[in-house]
């Protein structure tokens, strides 16, 4: 046998030895359907599923840094200063909300922005429970 025969028996046994690795990332690819081997690897590593919660103290920050960006944006003047506000609004109440659903408290189930009263039984809440912003 001459040399080109053998390295085209080896290429062609390299295809066919990954065709269904091949086959498993396209219809990953196509349908986000995740071949076996993939989803046996993460049970071993425990999942990507649950993320790791956040810590209590990176809540308070995150709402410290937000209520001061509020207070900023609601004292100066622009062309878009509601639109500033209410999106800085949202995000602040996405925070407390979020914060309750770490905690166990409830909360309103509404969309963000919350009502005047709603942010400040949030927060007084939050506050009861040992919150510090």
């Amino acid at each position: 046998m001459n040399r080109n025969m053998l390295r085209y028996a080896a290429v062609t046994a390299g295809f066919v030895a990954s065709a269904p690795a091949l086959a498993g990332a396209l219809r990953w690819a196509t349908t986000g359907e995740a071949p076996a081997w993939v989803t046996r690897a993460r049970g071993r590593r425990g999942g990507d599923d649950a993320p790791e919660p956040v810590p209590q103290v990176l809540h308070e920050l995150e709402l410290t840094r937000l209520a001061d960006e509020l207070q900023r944006v609601r004292a100066g003047a622009g062309a878009a200063r509601a639109h500033h506000v209410r999106a800085t609004t949202a995000a602040y109440d996405g925070v407390l909300l979020e914060s309750c659903r770490r905690l166990g408290i409830a909360s309103p189930r509404g969309p963000v922005p919350l009502s005047d009263a709603d942010r400040l039984d949030v927060e007084s809440r939050l506050m009861s429970a040992g919150m510090r912003w």
